[in-house]
């Protein structure tokens, strides 16, 4: 559905596409979950070291949170991609999130109806 728009979307969208899909084959994470996040996370914006209105960093909006739930930590440490890294590429914050979303379901095998496939 989004994956499917992001196809037909602005010509500075199009080089998304195949990082999303790849991203989504990598760690098993449906395309239009990964589309969505980017567009309500950062409205499609990388930003660069300016936060999000909500504190996320990157394309996907990854969060550095010293409490807890430090999302671009984590990603950093699933991907052995750096924060910055994280932060500054589009692709690399998409391969982040999945990693994040598939750590997550993994880890929360009891959560009634949560089934990324």
């Amino acid at each position: 559905m989004f994956a499917e728009a992001l196809k037909t979307a602005a010509a500075w969208q199009q080089p998304l596409t195949p990082a999303f899909e790849k991203a989504a084959a990598m760690y098993n994470v449906p395309v239009d979950l990964l589309v969505t996040l980017a567009k309500f996370g950062s409205g499609f914006e990388n930003r660069g070291e300016a936060q999000t209105i909500e504190g996320g960093y990157g394309l996907m909006a990854l969060r550095q949170n010293v409490l807890g739930a430090d999302s671009l930590l984590l990603a950093e440490q699933l991907t052995g991609i750096s924060s910055q890294q994280l932060i500054d590429d589009p692709a690399a914050s998409i391969l982040g999130a999945a990693a994040v979303l598939d750590a997550y379901a993994m880890t929360e095998p009891g959560i009634p109806g949560l089934d990324l496939e």
